[in-house]
């Protein structure tokens, strides 16, 4: 018997470049995303800004605050004015809002039934929500009130992203 040690080694050659090149290509997929410049700040490859903004908001019944804390980090948010319809959430100003997202957590959505969206400004947002818990036995969501609507354990979630100003 004989060996081919030559279609051997051919072939390790041809699997060493096909991993070369799969390795390129992988590095080039992860340069081609946005490159953080600083803080919630960062340029795509086309040059363009971005500026992200969110953290989670909470009333514990002593008022809405932002959290700040081992599991949640604030990206440039405030608490702004608060009324039975709306909570307002301040973020840097900006030229252009790309995306604004507001979402109950698991406890809001799950146990009350909460629903939230958002009406968006170049400065701020305001939270509007709705909540259906299970003692409205299925009828139609009532308005939610921030001031007397909320919940120790749950929290809403902000997060957006616009051109800055």
């Amino acid at each position: 018997m004989s060996t081919n040690t030559t279609g051997v080694r051919r072939a390790q050659v041809i699997g060493a470049t096909l991993l070369v090149v799969a390795l390129a290509a992988l590095l080039l997929v992860f340069r081609a995303g946005p490159t953080p410049v600083a803080g919630s700040t960062y340029t795509t490859n086309d040059s363009t800004v971005y500026q992200d903004f969110g953290g989670t908001v909470r009333n514990t019944g002593s008022g809405w605050y932002v959290l700040d804390d081992a599991g949640h980090t604030p990206d440039d948010i405030t608490i702004g004015t608060v009324t039975s319809t709306y909570v307002q959430v301040h973020y840097p100003e900006c030229a252009e809002i790309t995306s604004a997202i507001v979402a109950p957590d698991d406890t809001y959505a799950r146990v009350y039934g909460a629903s939230f969206g958002a009406s968006v400004g170049l400065s701020y947002l305001l939270i509007y929500g709705s909540i259906n818990d299970s003692s409205d036995s299925g009828t139609a969501a009532d308005t939610w009130d921030p001031t007397t609507d909320y919940s120790a354990s749950s929290n809403i979630w902000i997060t957006g992203r616009c051109i800055p100003e």
